[in-house]
């Protein structure tokens, strides 16, 4: 199964808070969670093809245009399915990472799952029940290993059409 990753400038690692307006990028080396996840991934018959970034202020002086750049990327790499996220307890990402994965499922064959904490209550009640959301502890809490292995399951599960683990997901 191929996967594609979509990051915030945080998680990928190429910028903080403040710096918000990272370009949009394509890389195919694994950053931020995916640098921990390609082992898991390899357990599941899963593929890391690229990770996605961009800033969480780019994406939102842009959501059109960005959206439409990351679905013809997931379309062109030919994913089966892609992660956003995870985006924990940060709530411009969380809300980026679902608007991302409803935009992919509506655009194209691709499915998309997403990873955050439960202090995003109000945002994976309003989408949970159409993006698989992954249980995440909130940035620097502990089960950061597990969560990552939940999300390859959940993705596992998601791409073979089997039901997924409720305990898994919100």
């Amino acid at each position: 199964m191929k996967i594609i990753m979509v990051l915030n400038q945080i998680q990928a690692g190429v910028g903080t808070k403040d710096d918000t307006h990272v370009p949009l990028t394509a890389t195919q080396n694994p950053v931020g969670p995916g640098s921990m996840m390609k082992p898991m991934m390899t357990k599941y018959d899963e593929t890391l093809l690229a990770t996605i970034y961009c800033g969480t202020g780019l994406y939102e002086d842009d959501k059109a245009v960005t959206i439409r750049k990351i679905v013809g990327m997931v379309k062109r790499l030919g994913a089966d399915i892609v992660i956003c996220g995870p985006s924990f307890d940060y709530p411009d990402f969380s809300k980026m990472s679902l608007e991302i994965a409803q935009a992919i499922q509506k655009e194209s064959t691709v499915k998309a799952v997403c990873a955050m904490s439960d202090e995003m209550l109000e945002l994976i009640a309003t989408n949970q029940e159409n993006i698989p959301i992954v249980k995440m502890p909130k940035k620097g809490g502990a089960g950061l290993n597990d969560a990552l292995e939940n999300i390859c399951q959940v993705v596992a599960q998601v791409g073979h059409h089997q039901e997924v683990d409720t305990a898994l997901i919100y």
